[in-house]
């Protein structure tokens, strides 16, 4: 799922406008984030996808715009990638399990990788965490949810480390079905807000999915 309102809304909270440089995104699929990262105000955006489709029609979409680079790759092996550039203060966006290998979830690793590199990375954001809670399909069923955790409290090492669920509803007024992140970041408190706010970021996302990108 994209990056939705209430997620922008903590983002513009706890960091500020010089802070949100770089932003890298495993599974981009069809750019929904990639958009709002641009929007959000990040001046270097990487995104990792899988599937040539979706690698080439997200570069179409954004050719005329040099601060997004899309890279052909696996999640494990692009990640690598990524940090062979000499960036730091990164925000990641995780979202690469799931799709068309719909058994396939390479979360714990990511987070393996991403956990040498916490020293260049500002805040970590893993999506779908409530299906990953509620394993109810395939790729939630190879996502274990014990060692996800484990990482992603300890992911600062020394640092104080904080894990918050943020809730989000996708789907349209009358199909709503619940998500949540999993925010990873260095004792910062992300909040999730009231009916109201949600209700405006429903309605955000279903223009986002039905007429932005169609």
């Amino acid at each position: 799922m994209p990056i939705t309102r209430i997620l922008k809304k903590n983002i513009f909270k706890n960091f500020n406008k010089d802070e949100l440089i770089n932003y890298v995104e495993t599974g981009v699929h069809q750019g929904y984030s990639i958009y709002q990262s641009l929007e959000i105000g990040f001046k270097n955006i990487i995104g990792v996808e899988k599937y040539i489709k979706y690698v080439e029609n997200t570069r179409n979409k954004f050719k005329n715009n040099n601060s997004v680079h899309i890279i052909h790759a696996d999640s494990r092996n692009g990640l690598e990638e990524v940090f062979k550039n000499k960036i730091n203060n990164i925000f990641i966006f995780l979202d690469a399990h799931g799709h068309l290998e719909i058994d396939d979830s390479p979360l714990e690793e990511e987070l393996n990788f991403l956990k040498k590199k916490n020293n260049l990375i500002k805040l970590l954001i893993v999506d779908d965490f409530y299906q990953i809670k509620k394993n109810s399909g395939d790729w939630q069923k190879n996502t274990n949810l014990k060692n996800i955790l484990k990482l992603s409290e300890s992911f600062f090492d020394g640092e104080k480390t904080s894990v918050n669920e943020i809730f989000y509803y996708y789907g349209g007024l009358f199909k709503r079905k619940k998500n949540s992140y999993l925010i990873i970041s260095r004792n910062v408190k992300f909040i999730n807000y009231n009916f109201f706010y949600r209700l405006l970021n429903d309605i955000y996302i279903y223009i986002l999915h039905k007429i932005k990108f169609n």
